[in-house]
């Protein structure tokens, strides 16, 4: 083999490889076609390259046509086992001339177009031709050094369900270069007949066909070159195609010796073709395979790219499901904490406020702390009362995550998501992907502004779960179980706040360090209630959880400055002298400070029960399928440009 072949081959391997590589990534619909392409190279393409490899010459027909009496007549003995019952042959028989018997390195490349399972091995005993089972060879003498003829089973006979030898039949066809098909007059324009054989003759590159009509004898030639010429024309794509593959049309005339087995069948060839045997004899193995090989490596580069673009959709649909899947489970996460620790912290503010509070002022004020439980026995009393029953931050969150953790939980186990993210940089990945699915795949994948009217830009979308990637839980427990589980994890994670007490001190501190002195002398001579109020505000919003949803506190003191405010924190901006923004600030951070490491807590938690198998699935697989393109893609280009110097005209 020259060196361009060598590469070319090189190449066409390293083509198989990719293509092994992302079936298992594909959807069980494709991943057998796929394994079947990858079938093909390695056993038909791929093997073509061997230039003093024989030539296979296949002799296929439907049941009782006369294969295995053809296939007799070709060699000259008495080999395949002959009957008038259709499907009598069971499995292939080579006839292989004894010197390229004793070749083993040409034996090697025959073989090499076979399963690694389905070698032929050598007949030992004539009836095993009535079994089905691996193919055999015999050693035939007649048969030229360059061929070698393979009669095979009908593919045609079986059941209503099933064929019992088509697909014994095309592994052989598939491999052959040459196919010898006998017809019959009711069945020459047979079309499950002449689909199956053409898919044979055309489907990967373009085989050589010899014609063989067994008809009456009484039938002129010129009946038989109509009747062929529309076979012919059912088993390739065009007449151009057809009229290069067709070596020529021979008859094979009916009699009753040759049906009783008294006599071989005499091959006839009409007007204008030489013999059968004297055309087998004279193919030129090279020149023959060369024209099979262009087409055949032409149409599996073809047929590879075809796959290099259906598996980047693959890759798209994966990410976009993991991409999804992530958004959704932070989103959840951040749901989750919706419920901030409002009553825990501000309890914590207002204790670390009177510890904070001159010794003077905590001693002597009776006044002071007369008015603060009058403040507080009325907000428990009043017009809002707390119920004694109403349950607490802890068991508020595990009833909030139960319900946004079994929402994470059905989109999982659904076939696809809709949801609604906002626009950001960060999502614009997703976002082109997701609109190159949309637009292969309409009905599984959308994306589109979820309101054109609506102010800062969101997105409405939907993505389907890749069909390969299975649904099932990540810990084995049924979907309660699961839930009940994550939510006891996640309750004691958020349940502690007291680390919060070092923080909470120091933003006390913070606004006491702003008080002018004027308010501290109204602190300490409790002249006023502005420090009182503030005590008293926080008391409501530790009684009531009013303050981060807006609500009001009403005066409760008959006292002007006790007015309608929006939240706590612009009340204790006003009473203690301090901008607004820095008291927000002051405070955002305690919650910011309690959340951030909460929230990946309660991810990972999320991540461990519901999506994370999920996501680890979807992200290994989009990134094996991105590295084999990769490869992929290299190797069909270099096989391309090294297939067109080996062909060049």
């Amino acid at each position: 083999m020259d060196s361009n072949k060598e590469m070319l081959r090189q190449s066409l391997i390293r083509v198989s490889q990719g293509l092994d590589m992302i079936a298992d990534s594909l959807p069980q619909s494709e991943r057998a076609a796929c394994n079947e392409a990858v079938s093909t190279l390695n056993r038909s393409v791929i093997p073509q390259l061997a230039a003093d490899c024989p030539l296979l010459v296949a002799i296929t027909g439907c049941g009782s046509t006369g294969k295995s009496t053809l296939f007799n007549a070709l060699v000259g003995m008495n080999i395949s086992a002959a009957d008038p019952n259709a499907g009598y042959t069971r499995r292939m028989v080579a006839a292989i001339n004894p010197r390229v018997v004793a070749d083993k390195r040409k034996m090697e490349l025959l073989f090499e177009r076979f399963r690694a399972n389905s070698r032929p091995r050598a007949l030992a005993d004539q009836k095993e031709m009535l079994e089905a089972g691996d193919p055999v060879y015999v050693e035939c003498p007649s048969v030229p050094e360059h061929l070698v003829l393979i009669d095979t089973p009908d593919f045609d006979t079986g059941t209503r369900e099933k064929f019992s030898n088509r697909d014994a039949a095309k592994e052989i066809l598939d491999v052959s270069d040459v196919v010898l098909y006998i017809a019959i007059n009711s069945l020459y324009n047979n079309k499950s007949a002449t689909d199956f054989v053409s898919s044979v003759l055309s489907e990967i590159g373009t085989k050589k066909v010899a014609l063989l009509y067994r008809c009456m004898p009484a039938f002129d030639d010129d009946i038989v070159r109509k009747h062929m010429a529309i076979l012919l024309s059912n088993l390739y794509p065009d007449e151009r195609t057809a009229t290069e593959a067709c070596i020529g049309v021979w008859r094979i005339d009916e009699s009753n010796d040759v049906a009783a087995g008294k006599s071989l069948p005499e091959i006839r060839p009409i007007k204008g073709t030489a013999p059968l045997s004297e055309v087998l004899a004279d193919l030129d193995p090279t020149k023959t395979r060369t024209e099979v090989m262009r087409g055949s490596i032409a149409d599996s580069l073809r047929e590879a790219d075809a796959w290099i673009r259906g598996s980047e959709m693959e890759a798209f649909k994966y990410a976009a499901y993991r991409d999804a899947l992530k958004f959704l489970t932070s989103q959840t996460s951040r749901d989750c904490l919706d419920i901030e620790p409002q009553r825990d912290i501000l309890r914590l503010f207002i204790e670390e406020w009177e510890n904070a509070q001159p010794l003077l002022v905590k001693n002597g004020h009776w006044l002071s702390r007369k008015v603060r439980n009058t403040v507080k026995s009325v907000f428990k009393q009043g017009g809002k009362p707390t119920n004694s029953s109403e349950p607490g931050f802890v068991e508020t969150f595990r009833r909030t995550f139960i319900e946004k953790a079994r929402k994470l939980q059905t989109f999982r186990e659904s076939p696809f998501v809709n949801f609604r993210f906002a626009k950001s940089p960060d999502m614009e990945p997703f976002v082109v992907a997701l609109g190159a699915l949309s637009r292969a795949f309409p009905g599984d994948y959308s994306i589109a502004p979820a309101d054109v009217m609506a102010k800062g830009g969101e997105y409405a979308a939907k993505v389907s779960r890749p069909q390969s990637l299975k649904c099932g839980s990540n810990t084995g427990r049924t979907p309660r179980e699961t839930l009940e589980a994550m939510r006891d994890k996640a309750a004691n994670l958020v349940g502690d706040t007291e680390s919060l007490r070092p923080q909470i001190r120091q933003v006390v501190q913070f606004f006491r360090s702003k008080m002018t002195t004027w308010q501290k002398v109204k602190e300490w001579s409790g002249a006023a209630l502005d420090t009182i109020a503030v005590v008293g505000g926080i008391t409501y919003v530790v009684a009531t959880g009013d303050a981060v949803n807006g609500s009001t506190i009403i005066s409760l003191f008959g006292l002007n400055d006790l007015v309608v405010i929006p939240a706590l924190a612009s009340y204790i901006a006003a009473k203690i002298s301090v901008d607004e923004a820095i008291v927000k600030q002051q405070m955002g951070k305690l919650f910011t400070s309690w959340a951030k490491g909460k929230l990946e807590c309660i991810k990972q938690i999320l991540d461990d029960g519901i999506t994370g198998l999920a996501i680890v699935k979807c992200d290994s697989t989009a990134k094996r399928l991105g590295g084999s393109l990769g490869s992929l893609k290299a190797a069909v280009a270099a096989a391309s440009q090294q297939a067109a110097t080996v062909f060049r005209k």
